[in-house]
């Protein structure tokens, strides 16, 4: 769908090329995704596209002499994928990427025509390099439902994120600065690509992540209210337990870098009051009792109803995001340190791109 949907943007005077990366949840099942895969886009293609799947990722670490296991370069994990992303800019050379997810459907034809006018624009003195837009349901809405279950009394996000789309949304012409994105609707520019990836330990959430890591280093984000793209996914099970402890644990590793902010060199000083109306509200001083009482709330919740194995998931969860954030000595200084090997890696892939894959052998896959 998100394919076929292209034929109705307007490209003119535009270099487009679509990059669909193959990231398939085990290795087993890679050439299997490669397949399935690539008979879509021979199928619904619009426009001229390229494919990486593992096997191409593969070559890309073998040749910057890197093993699958230690490289930035990867198809598993979310942060990993939005990464790839960036990678298919380098690989491409492109002035800019525009990361879209699979469950996406453009409906307005002058999507690409306001990312590039919004990437060649300068706020507060600076090139935009960082722009960010929205999702809209298939109903027209964009904004979530509010939580009214008891156990989210301390733990309300719905309230805070629509706060944040309708001043963005609601805001009317020009772009506004805003402390939070979406990873599926996203561009970015050359500059940024190159030098400031995605960070490997956000396991979940690693757009705000994202967000956060660029303005740590200088590099704001703008959002063009008008900049809206259908959002259509599948049903998901609904766990409770685990999407909460997802949340739980980013937004730990999102006050652990904040705190660290100014004590390292080269990054800005910031507090969680730069990231409102969201997701500031979630990286206070209180996060870990708001956590507690939270997950405890739920853990009861569950209890009452006679579920003690989910009484136990629940606590057992909190206890593990609590875990997972206090085991990483130094959040952001393990997470500059990728930065700096970042740069390198794309560095040396540059090198390959523009020597000797440019008479052929790119681990990209042309269709179309």
């Amino acid at each position: 769908r998100t394919l076929a949907s292209m034929k109705c943007l307007d490209l003119s005077g535009l270099d487009v090329r679509t990059v669909v990366l193959g990231c398939p949840t085990t290795r087993e099942i890679a050439k299997e995704c490669d397949e399935k895969l690539v008979g879509i886009i021979e199928r619904d293609g619009v426009l001229p596209t390229d494919y990486l799947g593992v096997g191409g990722m593969d070559r890309i670490n073998e040749a910057i002499g890197k093993s699958a296991e230690g490289s930035l370069f990867s198809l598993f994990g979310y942060a990993a994928v939005r990464n790839a992303c960036l990678l298919a800019g380098v690989l491409t050379g492109a002035d800019g990427v525009v990361l879209i997810d699979d469950d996406e459907i453009f409906e307005r034809e002058d999507f690409l025509q306001r990312v590039r006018s919004g990437l060649s624009s300068q706020m507060e003195g600076q090139d935009v390099s960082l722009l960010a837009g929205y999702y809209y349901m298939p109903d027209g809405t964009y904004l979530l439902s509010r939580e009214s279950e008891h156990w989210t009394v301390r733990w309300r996000k719905s309230p805070k994120m629509n706060a944040l789309w309708r001043k963005l949304v609601d805001g009317g012409e020009g772009l506004q600065k805003t402390p939070f994105a979406l990873g599926g609707n996203l561009s970015v520019r050359r500059e940024v690509f190159e030098a400031i990836p995605f960070d490997p330990q956000a396991t979940r959430g690693e757009d705000g992540d994202y967000i956060m890591n660029c303005m740590l280093q200088g590099v704001d984000c703008w959002f063009d209210g008008k900049l809206g793209i259908l959002h259509d996914p599948p049903p998901k099970p609904h766990r409770r337990h685990v999407t909460l402890a997802q949340d739980f644990q980013r937004f730990l590793y999102g006050r652990a870098k904040l705190a660290q902010s100014g004590k390292l060199d080269d990054v800005r000083t910031l507090s969680a009051s730069d990231f409102d109306p969201y997701p500031g509200p979630f990286l206070t001083d209180d996060l870990p009792s708001r956590i507690v009482q939270t997950a405890t709330l739920l853990a009861l919740d569950h209890l009452a109803g006679d579920n003690e194995e989910l009484y136990q998931l629940t606590m057992n969860s909190m206890q593990r995001a609590f875990a997972a954030v206090e085991d990483i000595e130094s959040p952001l200084g393990e997470y500059l340190a990728k930065v700096k090997q970042w740069r390198s890696d794309v560095d040396a892939l540059k090198a390959l791109v523009e020597k000797d894959w440019a008479a052929g052998g790119s681990p990209l896959q042309a269709i179309g």
